[in-house]
């Protein structure tokens, strides 16, 4: 199983329950599948035929579609640290070759830098925000593109390249397939025993194996998300 069957699986088998809630969005598993098709579509069309798709970004429905999208476009994932550095994030992203980049309204700055630094596309996930001139607007991308058909994905290939913390030098990707993420979630789904669609209210970061895992067993089993965009001590 890979992270692209986990999305299409949970759609079809709950795609009027619930999957997202934040502030004022509300979005059921039907929509969250039918928008990261289309948003597959329209990151294949950009002028980036090739390379990864890296995310800067805090917690919200934003993020989880951009992977999602990302699987379905058959492209590799590069969640980003949003607390590294600007001269960080470039040197980690620019070795994993990415060439685009989603971020939301928090990270404009930061993103602007980065792909003038890459010399990649910028997609904004700020919803009904304007985005910078330099971007394009994942809303707009989703309403003008056509839902992407599902693509048949080797379980050995990556699905994502991680950045360690790079506490004894500098930060390596580790490559991780879809077949050792689909491993990670049935062990978690088991071990949490989830089941009963499981309310979780995401606080760890996305960008982090801890809170991706955990968001995406719950998603294996049809629950719904909350969000807790940015959490410090």
């Amino acid at each position: 199983m890979s992270l692209v069957d986990i999305v299409f699986r949970t759609a079809q088998l709950w795609p009027d329950r619930l999957a997202m809630r934040d502030r004022s969005i509300e979005r059921t598993w039907g929509d969250v599948l039918d928008r990261s098709r289309r948003l597959a579509t329209a990151l294949n069309g950009l002028p980036a035929p090739s390379g990864r798709v890296a995310i800067l970004g805090q917690n919200g429905p934003g993020f989880l579609e951009a992977m999602f999208a990302a699987a379905i476009a058959g492209r590799e994932l590069v969640p980003l640290n949003s607390r590294l550095a600007i001269g960080e994030m470039l040197e980690v992203a620019g070795a994993c070759r990415c060439s685009i980049l989603c971020f939301d309204q928090a990270h404009a700055a930061a993103a602007e830098a980065l792909c003038a630094g890459m010399r990649c596309t910028g997609v904004y996930l700020g919803g009904p925000y304007q985005p910078p001139a330099w971007a394009k607007s994942a809303e707009q991308l989703i309403h003008g593109s056509v839902a992407a058909d599902p693509p048949v994905i080797d379980g050995e290939s990556i699905w994502a390249i991680l950045p360690t913390g790079g506490t004894t030098g500098k930060p390596k990707g580790v490559m991780l397939s879809h077949r050792a993420l689909s491993t990670t979630v049935k062990d978690l789904v088991r071990d949490l025993d989830l089941g009963g669609a499981p309310r979780l209210l995401n606080v760890a970061p996305l960008f982090h194996m801890a809170g991706l895992s955990l968001a995406l067993g719950v998603t294996t089993v049809g629950g719904s998300h909350g969000f807790l965009p940015v959490f410090g001590m």
